[in-house]
């Protein structure tokens, strides 16, 4: 983005100015005009400024993106307005009159006055380059932690195929290998533990700097590494390498590992859900075939005649896609909650694999218990539907941004969805208790497992309608999750052939309690678009009365220079007349907007006192 350097080229400006400002007190008017020449030119570029970032701004609503960088936008908007609009235009105006201003000394007062504005507007121009060189920094220590984050993942894949290798014996005493690969591990885990340090350091000076909203990301971060114990942990990591404890190694290191990953995440500026889903997308599609390569190696590892470090590197093989599956299921838990539990799903089945391969070498598998591969291929499946779930969320995402948004139909529209899933959801809760009661009369457990997948479909929809409500009914969304949460434990107690009312009733509550939500927020939409179409109005009523003053107000002035041309009777029953219209306005405007209201009530008594002056002979 150019804001930094437009807004160094302001600064640089104005820096140049105050430093000539001394000079220039004791200058002639030429040099003073220069002075506020060069004053105005900085006002434009300030205003030109402020017009680009209400440019960028502008992309942001229209997208319906949000962020933190949106908020330092904003807030680097704000300043720049204020100062082209006022401290700025304040200095020009001091300029004027120290040029026009024959006294010598009330001169040099008001060039003071205008240099004590400048230095105000530089340090002002000052700290918005400085709040933006933070969040500059912030990323670099995000991207910093990112790093580690990698370098710390492969460590920890070193130190767990170096247990395996070694079966639990000392690495210190075994092959020379063994023990080259343990010095590397030890010296890598110090240089991480030693640079995270050094990161965090830098953290604490940057959070020593901020204040406000703004420094809230750093602050959670700082807290989340203190109350981790980040360095303590990377020192016992690197400990336990030095004694060649390496599961507790591992252990440790997976705890840097994910600290580390959750810092980067905090201090990068906030993403929307549709990135937040990109990624996700791009991460899967690398997690998917490593999937398939695990199957692969498992169908190797499990044949009659395999070696017991082929069914160890399988099962490795696995605790690594176990942990970028789970990784992708923690990004888009709010994202996209139906993608969520797909994930969660292939994880489960993951973990029974693995726990499978872990036994593989000591024992025969049971007749009536699946091979590792089958559900190695579930938990495939599983990935592959939370793929498609997101594509499909993702197109519906672009697609939404192409077309205009109109956030009262949205909600209405929503509104009716939760309506029509309550319906559904009480529907299930009745047709489940007569399964229970015929199931009971008639021995036939299985009547209730055959609601579950009526069931499974109300909570597969409630998820899709909790995403579509995450963007316009934040409160509505979370309600639409605790639905969710509800109709799932409904949806195992009917695959167990046993009922669950009380979760098929809270189900229902919640879905209710949603829709009173968006129905709230529906109401306050109205009443803002009445509001706007009000100040539309009002708007226009204004710029009339503006126009009509200006018309008096050269009427006035000629007949000041040729009496014969209006009377002032006449001017002051039209100065009258445009009071009243004004004092109308003022009713108006008191329900939506006090403080134009109380504009227009000054206005309309400098009108008075107008009339009363042309009322005069």
């Amino acid at each position: 983005m150019n804001c930094k350097s437009l807004l160094a080229l302001a600064v640089a400006a104005f820096t140049l100015s105050t430093s000539t400002a001394r000079a220039d007190l004791a200058a002639s008017g030429d040099k003073i005009l220069q002075q506020e020449l060069r004053q105005e030119q900085i006002k434009a570029t300030t205003q030109r400024v402020g017009a680009q970032l209400g440019a960028v701004i502008e992309e942001y609503d229209r997208n319906g993106l949000e962020g933190d960088d949106v908020v330092v936008l904003r807030a680097i908007r704000g300043v720049l307005d204020k100062l082209s609009d006022k401290e700025i235009a304040r200095v020009v105006t001091l300029l004027q009159q120290a040029r026009t201003t024959p006294d010598a000394d009330a001169q040099r007062r008001t060039a003071l006055d205008a240099f004590a504005g400048q230095k105000g507007v530089t340090v002002q121009l000052r700290s918005l380059l400085l709040e933006y060189q933070r969040q500059q920094a912030l990323q670099e220590i995000a991207a910093r932690f990112a790093a580690l984050a990698r370098r710390q993942g492969d460590n920890l894949k070193e130190a767990v195929g170096l247990a395996t290798l070694t079966k639990g014996r000392d690495a210190r005493r075994t092959e020379t290998a063994h023990q080259v690969a343990l010095q590397l591990q030890e010296v890598e885990q110090s240089t991480i533990g030693d640079e995270a340090k050094i990161v965090l350091v830098k953290l604490q000076k940057v959070v020593a700097l901020m204040d406000g909203p703004a420094g809230e990301r750093p602050r959670t971060a700082l807290t989340k590494a203190e109350d981790s114990r980040l360095s303590a942990t990377l020192d016992s990591a690197t400990g336990d390498l030095k004694s060649a404890n390496l599961l507790s190694a591992a252990g440790n290191e997976k705890r840097a590992r994910d600290v580390f990953q959750d810092l980067a995440k905090l201090l990068l500026p906030a993403r929307d859900n549709l990135e937040v889903m990109r990624q996700a997308l791009r991460d899967l599609e690398k997690a998917i075939p490593q999937q398939k390569e695990t199957i692969e190696e498992t169908k190797q590892a499990t044949k009659p005649k395999a070696e017991k470090t082929e069914v160890a590197d399988a099962e490795r093989k696995q605790a690594e896609v176990v942990d970028k599956t789970d990784t992708i299921r923690e990004d888009v838990e709010k994202a996209a909650p139906k993608a969520a539990e797909e994930l969660k799903a292939a994880v489960e089945k993951q973990q029974e694999a693995r726990a499978q391969l872990q036994e593989q070498p000591t024992r025969r598998a049971p007749q009536n218990e699946s091979p590792v591969t089958e559900k190695q291929e579930q938990a495939l499946a599983k990935m592959e539907d939370a793929k498609k779930t997101l594509e499909t969320l993702i197109a519906k995402a672009e697609a939404q941004q192409q077309k205009p948004k109109d956030k009262l139909a949205d909600l209405k529209e929503l509104k009716a969805k939760v309506e029509e899933l309550a319906k559904k959801q009480e529907q299930v809760k009745d047709e489940s208790a007569k399964a229970e009661k015929a199931a009971t009369t008639e021995k036939k457990p299985e009547l209730l497992a055959e609601q579950a997948p009526k069931q499974e479909s109300v909570k597969a929809e409630t998820q899709q309608t909790q995403q579509d409500a995450a963007a316009n009914a934040p409160d509505a969304a979370k309600t639409l999750g605790e639905a969710a949460r509800q109709m799932e434990k409904s949806q195992q107690a009917l695959e167990n052939k046993a009922n669950a009312p009380m979760a098929q009733q809270a189900a229902k509550d919640a879905l209710d309690k949603a829709a009173q939500q968006i129905d709230s927020q529906i109401a306050k939409l109205e009443k803002a678009k009445e509001d706007l179409a009000k100040l539309d109005k009002l708007g226009q009523d204004i710029g009339k009365l503006i126009q009509e003053q200006q018309k008096l107000a050269m009427d006035t002035a000629k007949a000041a220079e040729k009496p014969e041309n209006k009377t002032g009777a006449e001017t002051a029953k039209d100065q009258g007349d445009l009071a009243q219209k004004t004092e109308a306005a003022k009713s108006d405007a008191k329900e939506v907007s006090p403080e134009a209201a109380s504009d227009l009530g000054a206005a309309k008594e400098n009108m008075q006192a107008a009339k009363a002056n042309l009322e005069k002979p």
